[in-house]
Order: C-alpha cells, then structure tokens, then sequence
C-alpha cells in the first residue's frame, strides 16, 4: 500500500515515526489550524472486533476534504463516500474528535484521534457507488442517508457521521450537539447498502446541514 502520508505531505520519510503515522508537518498543520479557529478535527477509526483497539483510520484530508464535521460531513463528499465503500460489510466504527474523551487506561489519558497517531491508515477503497441505507446491525436499525433536509446549498447532513460522532458540541463545526440521535451509533457495526433489512426498523433524522 502506498503511504498517503508522504504523498499529500511531501515530507521526507524521516519525519515519520512509522510508515503508516500522520508525519510531523502535517499533525502541526492540523493543531494549529485547531487552535486558531477553535474547531474540532475528527478522524473515522475502524475497531478490532473484540475490543476498542484502532483497526484503521481514514484522514479526511487524503481525500481533499477538511477535518471538520461541517467541512466533509454531509451526502456526497469526497471522504464520506471513501468511507462508505469500506462499509459493505458490518464493520465497528466511529467518527473520532480531538476533543473527544479519552479512552479509559490509557496512561497518559489520550483518545481515539489521539491515538490514531500509531493506527494504520485505510486502506483506499475500490471506486465505484454506494448504497442508500446505514444499517447498525446491533440495534438492528436503519436510515435513509438522503432523509435529512437539503439545505440552501443543496448539502444534507450524512446520518452515517452524525450517528457515530464522539465529542460532537466540543467545537466550533460540529454538528448540533443536542439532537437525540447524535453519537448514539459510534462503535456499532455499520453497513451501506441498497437493500434495507426486512427485520430492521427504520429510523427518521431530521437535520438540516448547518
């Protein structure tokens, strides 16, 4: 696998502490444009199957988008799309932030974004299109991603971001933070598909992309 890392920094390959890390420049380039406008970067981070170990993160910006959920967060961007096609089997996921809490033991206290710092980098998806429906299949429970309202400029919030997002409210480019769905999915087992399970109730989400 090529290391997007290199490719979309041109840092040279001692700047990384291993072949599939954030090298320095970039993570510098991300906690200041955190700090200066006091917004929030999210990673999706894959988990094990048996635990709450990272699996694989994906960097919204090897996929031309920005690291808020506001920037890529809605139907259609370049980095939810990527994300969607890894999704055609159940898989653990969630939409990390860097204000998130942190994970429990971890000494020092550090949470998921954080820790993404020694995770794999996804691998890129194979082209081609994606499903109407976000399964959870432990709350057996489906959404159309395309209920949410369009906003003025034609944008709809992504359930599939929105559902799996921790620490959402801690910064400037979230999401609502007290919408009652908000988080409720993150570490469940998601798919997308075009089928939507007979079995599954079918949730309604209803909010429009600021």
């Amino acid at each position: 696998m090529r290391n997007r890392a290199v490719d979309h920094c041109h840092c040279p390959a001692a700047l990384l502490t291993t072949p599939n890390n954030l090298c320095a420049d970039r993570r510098k380039e991300l906690d200041e444009r955190s700090n200066r406008e006091m917004g929030q970067a999210f990673f999706a981070v894959f988990l094990a199957e048996d635990s709450d170990q990272i699996a694989a993160y994906a960097d919204p910006y090897d996929y031309n988008a920005y690291w808020k959920l506001r920037e890529h967060g809605y139907v259609g961007s370049s980095f939810t799309l990527a994300v969607e096609r890894t999704l055609f089997t159940p898989r653990r996921l969630v939409w990390a932030g860097d204000y998130a809490d942190p994970e429990p033991g971890t000494e020092p206290p550090a949470n998921l974004f954080a820790r993404c710092e020694s995770a794999p980098v996804m691998p890129d998806p194979d082209p081609g299109t994606t499903g109407r429906y976000v399964i959870n299949h432990d709350k057996r429970c489906y959404i159309n991603k395309y209920v949410s309202p369009a906003n003025e400029f034609g944008y709809r919030t992504h359930p599939l971001v929105a559902f799996t997002a921790e620490g959402c409210g801690r910064g400037l480019g979230d999401f609502v933070p007290d919408h009652p769905l908000i988080g409720t999915w993150a570490r469940d087992h998601i798919s997308v598909s075009d089928i939507a399970p007979d079995d599954f109730r079918e949730l309604m989400f209803m909010l429009e992309f600021p």
